[in-house]
């Protein structure tokens, strides 16, 4: 079985670095990373490092750029498309978002879930938030409560929330088409919701498989504060 892990990415060059040293021991020969930097300039220094930690050709570069310097809406469902586009069409989906830093069991543990006949695997955080800068309160106050007990129909009820990181089987994401771009910020909830209104089969691994961390100029808190909106009804 091989993995695409997709990363949605923004200012976030020092934590990409770190998160390759915790990737690159669980990656195996048909494993990509595919980085899809949004709306910023490459540290070269960092590339180098993270090219160095996880070797060349186990890495995919995207780059987006926008001509207004507010983060559009729905940009990080885009990333998360455009990632697994690049990706192998044979490879399994893992998302570690913008702010995610993978435990060192992360990848073994969604790979073995896959193969065991789950369509969407997810997992808790190893601590919910480290935050910082001068809107640290705010982003604290703002970041949902992490729950992760499984019940079928607890993401469009509210009982759990779809953040964190994921594993999915890529004949599911084909199916339900990917992350809605134009639904934001939940773009990960919405594809949660419509998995198990297809029947998915979904494990809650009852472990931690990041560290969480947000940044004020990070890709995911431009959204912090910001009213989701309802879930779609069909």
């Amino acid at each position: 079985m091989s993995l695409a892990i997709i990363t949605p990415t923004r200012k976030r060059w020092p934590w990409l670095a770190k998160q390759a040293a915790a990737l690159a021991p669980q990656l195996r020969d048909d494993d990509r990373w595919v980085i899809v930097v949004d709306n910023d300039q490459p540290d070269e220094q960092a590339v180098d490092r993270i090219t160095r930690l996880v070797g060349a050709e186990r890495l995919l570069w995207a780059m987006l750029s926008y001509l207004r310097s507010r983060v559009p809406a729905g940009c990080v469902n885009r990333c998360h498309n455009l990632g697994v586009a690049l990706a192998s069409a044979e490879a399994d989906l893992v998302e570690f978002d913008d702010h995610d830093l993978a435990e060192p069991h992360a990848l073994d543990e969604i790979r073995l879930a896959l193969a065991n006949g789950y369509d969407y695997v997810f997992g808790a955080y190893r601590q919910q938030a480290v935050l910082v800068g001068p809107q640290s309160r705010e982003y604290l106050e703002t970041w949902p409560d992490v729950r992760h007990a499984y019940v079928r129909g607890g993401f469009e009820r509210g009982e759990i929330d779809a953040i964190g990181p994921r594993g999915i089987r890529r004949s599911l994401w084909n199916s339900l088409g990917g992350w809605d771009a134009n639904f934001w910020p939940c773009g990960d909830k919405d594809f949660a919701v419509r998995a198990e209104r297809a029947g998915a089969a979904i494990a809650c691994l009852d472990l931690p498989l990041a560290t969480v961390t947000i940044e004020p100029d990070s890709l995911s808190a431009a959204y912090r504060g910001q009213a989701p909106q309802e879930v779609r009804k069909t």
